[in-house]
């Protein structure tokens, strides 16, 4: 490997690694600023604080609009590395992810054949998942993604789930 190309490489991880610290900074209690604002009945500024945190057994969700004062949805997902989610599909939601940090497995279902497939992806890549597409995200590192998705937050069909969760909102993960 060329100097250059592994001077890239190291400042792109450590910018992953920053990137995976600054979102889980600021979601804990002393770094949130307190309250947003209305500025018209148009527009709203909010801080992190009025967002909602979804944790999960694989690491959390930050819901900065969940659909209901919006037409889509979208989420900031830190999931550990070793850890993956759910092998799911879904009978609506649309769902768009930008993996901003890390390296995962992507494990989709062939349509053609039907076989479950995986692809090594890293950072920089969107995976846009229709329904009713079989997918599971394994992170192999830490990891970050911003996606954005049509409104049906609960539309979730479990096939296989490291921690046996039922199809659908786990509402445990919902507590504050």
């Amino acid at each position: 490997m060329r100097k250059e190309n592994l001077n890239e490489e190291l400042e792109l991880n450590l910018l992953e690694v920053s990137l995976i610290q600054l979102i889980k900074n600021l979601i804990k209690e002393d770094n949130i600023n307190q309250g947003g604002s209305t500025v018209s009945d148009k527009k709203k500024i909010e801080s992190f604080s009025e967002a909602k945190i979804v944790n999960k057994p694989w690491g959390f969700e930050l819901w900065l609009s969940d659909g209901t004062k919006t037409p889509y949805a979208f989420k900031i997902i830190y999931i550990k590395a070793g850890t993956k989610t759910s092998l799911q599909f879904h009978n609506e939601k649309t769902e768009h992810n930008c993996l901003v940090a890390g390296k995962i497995k992507f494990h989709y279902e062939n349509p053609i054949t039907q076989e479950i497939e995986t692809k090594l992806l890293s950072a920089g890549h969107v995976i846009t998942v229709h329904p009713p597409a079989i997918h599971r995200v394994e992170a192999l590192t830490d990891i970050i993604l911003f996606e954005a998705s049509t409104a049906h937050l609960d539309d979730v069909v479990r096939i296989d789930d490291d921690y046996q969760r039922t199809d659908g909102k786990i509402e445990s993960e919902h507590q504050k």
